[in-house]
């Protein structure tokens, strides 16, 4: 579904109770998002990783195929989860602005 507004909503907008109900889940892309897709496709990864025990799937992505400042990072990932940055760490995952989104 392509939302357009006539006020600006920003990345949240579609994720408003009207829009959110037609869709379980859904994805939300930032209008600069950017990723690789590798032998498997990107929104099909994240679909994959996605089930009803979590709210969001986040893509991250190394901040070398990025041309820009990305400050300290996003995220850390451990061999558990991944872990938001705490203030002024530096983490190596940036968000790449593409998430899949439990309607709930």
């Amino acid at each position: 579904m392509l939302l357009r507004e006539e006020h600006l909503l920003d990345t949240g907008g579609p994720c408003e109770p009207r829009f959110r109900a037609r869709s379980n889940p859904f994805f939300v892309v930032n209008g600069d998002a950017f990723w690789l897709n590798g032998p498997m496709l990107t929104l099909q990864r994240l679909a994959a990783a996605f089930d009803d025990t979590v709210d969001a799937v986040l893509l991250c992505n190394g901040p070398h195929i990025v041309h820009a400042d990305v400050g300290y990072g996003d995220f850390a990932l451990d061999k558990w989860a991944s872990e938001a940055a705490q203030e002024r760490e530096v983490v190596p995952y940036i968000f790449a602005g593409v998430q899949l989104v439990h309607r709930g």
